[in-house]
C-alpha cells in the first residue's frame, strides 16, 4: 500500500517572530571576577585604546595638554613595538581624542581636538608596518571610525562630519547635525552608519549621506520631556543590533535596538555606565565600563551578569576586549591592565528551547518533546535530567520526563525550567473521534508506505506505542511495519522541527477510517 500525505497539514504550527522568542530563555551565570595578568606602562595617561583585528596587538593613545604618544603593543609579551610619531604639539589645549585601526589593521588613525588658535590639533595617519606618516590634516576631530571595508574613515567635531578616502586622504564629503555628535559608528554590512547626538541616534546611508531614520532617545518618564545622552553608540558583529549607553542621572542604562524588527527599542540593564559600552567579536556579551563602578560583562541578550572587574578610581576610559576572549584590556590613568578574559571563551549554557515548537496531539495519546540546550559556542545538547514539567491546564495536557499526555480537547501551554531558564510550548488537543488526523490500519507482519512532501529532509521518528509498529525512513518515503496488535501513535520532524503525526492501528482485521 502506498499513500500519501501532506508534511505540516497535521501541526498547528506557528513562526513567532520576535528578539527572545517566548519558547526560550537565558541565564544567571555564577559571575566570574577576571584576574589581571599583565600591564602595559605609559608616561601619559590612556586616553583611548583598541585590539587588532588578530587581537595579538593593541593600540593605544596616551595623551595630556599638549603632549601627546599614540603606541602599538605586543599584547602577548607586553612589549611596546612601535610609537608612532605626528605633528609636534605647540598648544596647551591640543588633547588626542581618539584612535583607530583599519579594519585590516594596516592603517592607523588618530584625533586630535584643541582651540583653533593651536598647532598641533588635526588628523594624523600612519602606515602601521612601517610607521610612516602618510596624512596630516589641520582638522579638529573629537571621534574617528573606519567603513567595514577600509577604503574610508570619518571624523566628527562639534556638530560636523566628514568623510575621507584612506588611500588618498581626500574629502569625500562633509555633514552637519543639529547638535554635538557624541559617537560615530559603521553598519558592518548594510551601508547604513549610527550618529549620535543629543536626544536622539541618526541612522544614515554613509554612502550618499541620505537619512535613512532618527531613533529618539527622548524620555517618556513624564520628566518634563528631559532627553537622554548617548554617550556612546556600537554595532553588533552580526548587524542584528545597535547597542547605546543613555546617560540620564535618575535612570542611566544599557539599551540595543533591533534592527531587523524596525528598530525597535529595548533596556538591556540598568547602571551607570559613564565610560560606554561595547560589543564582543560574537556579539554574545556586552563589556559596560564606569569610572566609579568597574566593568561588568553581560550576556547578550538576555543582559545577566557574567563577568565583573574591579579597579580604583584611576580608571579612566573604555574598556577593549580581543576578538579571540583572550585579553580585557583596562585603562588605569597612565597604565593599561590586561585581564585573562578566556573564561568567557568557555562553553557555556545561554539558553533552553523545545522541539517540537508547537504541538498538536490526539485526546488520549502522548507526544514526546525535546528539550534542547543552546551553548556559547553556538552548539546544542538535548537536557534529559533535572528538567521541571508544568502545564497551564491540567484537563487538557499534562507534561512529565520528556512526554505531553493529551487529557482532553483545548488549549494548553506547557513550560520547562531548567537551571532558571524557562521555555513553553502550545499544545492543542483534538477529539479522539475528530478528522483532524490520519488513521492508518495495517496486518501485523506486513508493511506499508508514506510519502512525504511539504517537510526537509533529514526527518526524525518517534513512537510511542511500546513496539507496535517500526518505522524507517529514506529521503521523503517512510516505511511502516506492524509487528504487534494495538495502537501507536507516529511523530515525524522535519530539520526545521515542524511535526506531523498520524496514528497506526494494527489489526487482522480491515478497518476503515476517514483521513
Amino acid at each position: 500500500m502506498r499513500s500519501r500525505i501532506m508534511f505540516g497539514v497535521l501541526l498547528v504550527f506557528c513562526l513567532i517572530v520576535q528578539l527572545i522568542a517566548p519558547s526560550s530563555s537565558h541565564a544567571k551565570d555564577d559571575t566570574i571576577e577576571l584576574q589581571a595578568w599583565g600591564k602595559l606602562k605609559s608616561e601619559l595617561p590612556v586616553v583611548t585604546m583598541s585590539f587588532s583585528p588578530d587581537s595579538k596587538r593593541l593600540v593605544s593613545g596616551h595623551g595630556n595638554y599638549g603632549d601627546t604618544k599614540v603606541y602599538l603593543w605586543d599584547v602577548e609579551n607586553g612589549k611596546k613595538i612601535k610609537e608612532f610619531e605626528g605633528k609636534e604639539t605647540s598648544g596647551y589645549g591640543v588633547i588626542l581624542s581618539d584612535v583607530q585601526l583599519s579594519p585590516d589593521g594596516s592603517i592607523l588613525v588618530a584625533t586630535h581636538t584643541g582651540s583653533s588658535s593651536d598647532t598641533g590639533n588635526g588628523i594624523i595617519v600612519w602606515d602601521v608596518k612601517t610607521g610612516k606618516l602618510i596624512q596630516s590634516k589641520d582638522f579638529s576631530a573629537d571621534h574617528v571610525a573606519f567603513s567595514p571595508d577600509g577604503k574610508m574613515y570619518v571624523t566628527s567635531f562639534e556638530s560636523q562630519l566628514k568623510f575621507w578616502d584612506t588611500l588618498t586622504g581626500s574629502e569625500l564629503m562633509s555633514l552637519e547635525f543639529p547638535s554635538n555628535i557624541r559617537s560615530i559608528a559603521f553598519h558592518p554590512s548594510n551601508g547604513t552608519m549610527a550618529v549620535s547626538i543629543d536626544g536622539s541616534i541618526m541612522i544614515r546611508n554613509y554612502n550618499t549621506g541620505k537619512q535613512i531614520t532618527t531613533l529618539s532617545t527622548k524620555s517618556d518618564s513624564g520628566k518634563n520631556g528631559y532627553y537622554r545622552e548617548n554617550l556612546n553608540v556600537t554595532f553588533s558583529q552580526n548587524g542584528k543590533f545597535l547597542l547605546t549607553n543613555d546617560d540620564y542621572t535618575e535612570n542611566d542604562l544599557l539599551a540595543f535596538y533591533d534592527i531587523e524588527n524596525n528598530y525597535t527599542r529595548m533596556e538591556l540593564v540598568s547602571g551607570s555606565f559613564d565610560n560606554g559600552a561595547l560589543f564582543s567579536s560574537l556579539s554574545d556579551y556586552v563589556v559596560a565600563t564606569s569610572r566609579y563602578k568597574g566593568t561588568n560583562i553581560y550576556s547578550f541578550p538576555s543582559g545577566n551578569l557574567v563577568a565583573t572587574v574591579d579597579h580604583d578610581n584611576d580608571y579612566n576610559g573604555k574598556a577593549a576586549i580581543s576578538a579571540d576572549y583572550q585579553n580585557l584590556a583596562i585603562p588605569n590613568l597612565y597604565d593599561i591592565i590586561l585581564y585573562d578574559a578566556t573564561a568567557l571563551n568557555q562553553k557555556k549554557l545561554t539558553g533552553i528551547r523545545l522541539s517540537p515548537s508547537s504541538l498538536q496531539i490526539v485526546e488520549g495519546e502522548k507526544a514526546p518533546v525535546e528539550v534542547i540546550g543552546e551553548y556559547s559556542d553556538g552548539s546544542t545538547e538535548k537536557i534529559k535530567k533535572d528538567v521541571e514539567w508544568e502545564t497551564s491546564d491540567f484537563s487538557v495536557a499534562i507534561a512529565d520526563k520528556g512526554y505531553v499526555y493529551a487529557k482532553g480537547t483545548g488549549s494548553a501551554t506547557v513550560k520547562v525550567t531548567y537551571k532558571k531558564l524557562q521555555a513553553e510550548l502550545e499544545v492543542t488537543v483534538v477529539d479522539k473521534n475528530s478528522n483532524d488526523q490520519s488513521i492508518f490500519s495495517i496486518a501485523p507482519k506486513k508493511s506499508f508506505t508514506l510519502q512525504l512532501s511539504g517537510g526537509k529532509s533529514p526527518y526524525e521518528i518517534q513512537t510511542v506505542g511500546n513496539g507496535t509498529v517500526s518505522v524507517t525512513v529514506k529521503k521523503d518515503t517512510l516505511t511502516i511495519k506492524g509487528l504487534k496488535e494495538g495502537r501507536d501513535t507516529v511523530f515525524v520532524k522535519d530539520v526545521n522541527g515542524v511535526q506531523l503525526s498520524f496514528q497506526i492501528v494494527v489489526t487482522p482485521y480491515k478497518l476503515t477510517f476517514k483521513k
